[in-house]
C-alpha cells in the first residue's frame, strides 16, 4: 500500500531506511517552504491530502520518522527512540535535503510538535531559517493529557506499558496488531465507530484494510516507548524558542487540555497565536481530499498562507 508517487524517494538516517518526499508549490510565486513532521501512527500516504492542500501555498517536504511510516526503528541500531534521537534525525533531514537558502515553516502534528521543540532547542543554529512553528493538535507536557479512564487504561497499560519493551511489542504484534485480528475488531465495533457506521460494505473494507496496514507498518516498540515517555515523563514547558509559534487546536479535543497547552506555548514562543480547527475530537481519521483539509484549516491561517503567494499558476 506504499504510494508510487514520483515525489517520494528513499531516505537514509544512520543506516535506517525510510522514505522522504518533496512536492513543489502549485504557484510560481509561493514563497513558503513547509516541513511536515508527523507524530505516531502515520504514513506519508495518510498525509497526501494535507500535502496537496499545502502545495497551494508553497513547497512541501516530509520524511518518515524512524519507527513510523514504514521506516526502520531506532532499536535496529541499538538506539532508544527519545526526543534527542528524533531531533538528530530532523536536523539531518533539513540540513541535508532542504536548500540552505530556504526559510522553513515547521508543521508538527501531535507528537511531532515535541520533536520540533527538541530540534530547535538542540540545534539553535537552525532558528534563523525558521519562519514559524505550527503545532497541529500538538502538546507540550505529560500534564496536558485529560483522557477518560475508558481510554487511558487500555492505552496506557495495554499498548504503552506492554509495547515499550521489545518482548512485549513482539507479543502484541503476534496476538493483536496484525492483519488478522485488527480487521475483526474494526468490523465487530462498526456500530460504535463514528467513522465507519455510515460507510457501505466496500467503503468499510477499504477503510479497515488501510487501518490495519497503518498498525502493521508502524513499529509497535517505537509506538509504546515514545507514548510512555510523553504520557508519563516528558515536560517541555520550560523551553524558550526565539521563533513565532501558532497552535491549531481541536475545540473538543478528547485527549488534551488545550487551554493548558496554550498557556505553555505563550511562554515558549517569542510571538504566539492560537486558532481552532474545524474538527471534532483530537484529529479526524478520514481526511480523503485536499478540499477537506482546506475546510478544516481556520480561515485566518489560510489568509496568512495566501499572503505568501500571488496565486500565479504553474504551467507545464
Amino acid at each position: 500500500m506504499f504510494s508510487d508517487d514520483p515525489n517520494i524517494s528513499e531516505y537514509d538516517f544512520k543506516g535506517l531506511k525510510g522514505r522522504m518526499g518533496h512536492w513543489p508549490a502549485k504557484n510560481t510565486d509561493a514563497t513558503r517552504t513547509f516541513v511536515i513532521i508527523y507524530g505516531q501512527h502515520a504514513t506519508i500516504e495518510r498525509l497526501l491530502p494535507m500535502i496537496g492542500a499545502l502545495q497551494n501555498f508553497g513547497d512541501v517536504y516530509i520524511a518518515d520518522n524512524p519507527g513510523f511510516g514504514g521506516m526502520d526503528p531506532a532499536s535496529k541500531i541499538n538506539n532508544y527512540p527519545d526526543l534527542e534521537f528524533y531531533a538528530d534525525h530532523l536536523n539531518h533531514f533539513i540540513t541535508t535535503h532542504i536548500p540552505d537558502d530556504r526559510t522553513i515553516t515547521l508543521l508538527g502534528i501531535s507528537f511531532g510538535f515535541q520533536m520540533v521543540t527538541e530540534l530547535l532547542s538542540t540545534y539553535p543554529k537552525l532558528t534563523p531559517r525558521v519562519e514559524e512553528v505550527i503545532s497541529l493538535v500538538g502538546f507540550v507536557s505529560h500534564k496536558d493529557f485529560s483522557m477518560k479512564k475508558t481510554v487511558e487504561i487500555p492505552l496506557m497499560y495495554g499498548l504503552c506499558n506492554i509495547g515499550r519493551t521489545r518482548l512485549g511489542a513482539k507479543i502484541l504484534d503476534a496476538l493483536f496488531l496484525n492483519n488478522f485480528f485488527i480487521p475483526v475488531v474494526y468490523k465487530l465495533t462498526k456500530p460504535l465507530n463514528e467513522t465507519l457506521k455510515d460507510k457501505n460494505k466496500e467503503e468499510t473494507n477499504e477503510y479497515v484494510r488501510e487501518s490495519a496496514w497503518l498498525w502493521v507498518v508502524n513499529d509497535t516498540y517505537t509506538h509504546g516507548a515514545t507514548a510512555w515517555d510523553f504520557f508519563k515523563t516528558t515536560d517541555l514547558s520550560g523551553y524558550k524558542l526565539p521563533v513565532k509559534g501558532k497552535y491549531l487546536s481541536a475545540p473538543s479535543d478528547h485527549l488534551l487540555n488545550t487551554e493548558q497547552i496554550k498557556a505553555s506555548m505563550r511562554t515558549m514562543f517569542k510571538d504566539f497565536e492560537s486558532h481552532d480547527l474545524n474538527v471534532h475530537g483530537h484529529a479526524p481519521l478520514d481526511i480523503e481530499t485536499e478540499d477537506h483539509v482546506l475546510d478544516i484549516l481556520p480561515q485566518a491561517i489560510k489568509d496568512q498562507f495566501e499572503s505568501s503567494t500571488n496565486k500565479t499558476a504553474v504551467t507545464d
